[in-house]
């Protein structure tokens, strides 16, 4: 089965006329490392484009200070950490947040460094999770898939960090690309999204092949857009109807039709050569309108 325009339409979540903000879904992206602030400032762009209500950075405080003059309609919070890495004391911080906050959905791991706050956090938070970069290359380097298997999680590799969980190469991801989606997400208990020309989304048995997009998302900055534009969907379809594997499954299949729907638009004014991760947000609300219709 193929994305369509019209399946993408379908799943587009519904908008109360007196909605608030909580009925949109609350975020938390846990990621941004000291050279890396821009990532969690992608990602929450990208969430808020996509319709969710309201969206929190969670990050060190090197990366704070370039990140939060760039999305101010964020809020943010400074997290511990251990020469502009998060460390694990960082959990009790995200904790005692998720309390008073109420979040939906977590997103961590762009721009994050490999750090062992990753398992530590994972371990000691209940939310639905959405697992993009250094959080995959942390699980995969020391094994630690098991502690996501009874949550409810997307995963959000390309072929390299897919050879990395499978103890594989990346050009032999690539042979077999549906194969190996597939056996991650059976490995992990969770909705997979391999990336990379004609991008698989699977829960292990059923699967998706998403038809938009182009090389001009062969840039950096791109899979964080990605991740926020999951996580952004996510909240409001989980909050519309639960949080579940369905609509896990769900919100990664619009996500990636967006994004690379957004890409598509993107390239025809801009050429495949000059579109940054910035002007595919900056297309995301033609995507969505053109969806719409």
């Amino acid at each position: 089965m193929k994305t369509t325009k019209a399946l993408a339409k379908k799943l587009l979540p519904k908008r109360k006329k007196d909605g608030n903000k909580g009925d949109f879904g609350k975020v938390l992206i846990i990621g941004g490392s000291k050279n890396m602030g821009g990532a969690c400032v992608l990602a929450g762009l990208s969430a808020y484009k996509s319709g969710a209500g309201y969206i929190c950075m969670g990050m060190p405080k090197s990366a704070h200070i370039k990140a939060v003059p760039k999305l101010l309609e964020a809020t943010s919070l400074i997290l511990a950490d251990t020469s502009g890495t998060i460390n694990a004391k960082a959990t009790t911080q995200i904790k005692k947040h998720i309390k008073n906050i109420g979040f939906d959905v977590m997103l961590i791991g762009v721009g994050l460094g490999l750090t062992s706050a990753v398992e530590s956090i994972i371990k000691n938070t209940n939310l639905p999770l959405v697992i993009d970069a250094d959080a995959i290359n942390y699980l995969a380097k020391h094994k630690k898939f098991n502690i996501i298997k009874n949550k409810i999680s997307i995963l959000t590799p390309h072929p390299k960090e897919a050879g990395r969980i499978l103890n594989i190469s990346a050009t032999q991801v690539q042979k077999n690309r549906l194969k190996y989606a597939k056996q991650i997400a059976n490995k992990t208990n969770s909705i997979v999204i391999l990336k990379g020309h004609e991008t698989i989304i699977t829960d292990g048995k059923k699967h998706i092949i998403n038809t938009t997009g182009n090389d001009a998302l062969a840039k950096a900055g791109s899979g964080d857009v990605l991740a926020g534009l999951i996580t952004g969907l996510w909240a409001q379809i989980g909050k519309q109807k639960q949080f579940t594997k369905k609509s896990a499954f769900e919100s990664a299949v619009l996500a990636t039709y967006l994004h690379g729907l957004s890409a598509d638009i993107a390239s025809k004014k801009l050429t495949n050569y000059s579109v940054l991760a910035t002007d595919i947000i900056n297309h995301l609300p033609d995507s969505i309108r053109k969806v719409s219709k």
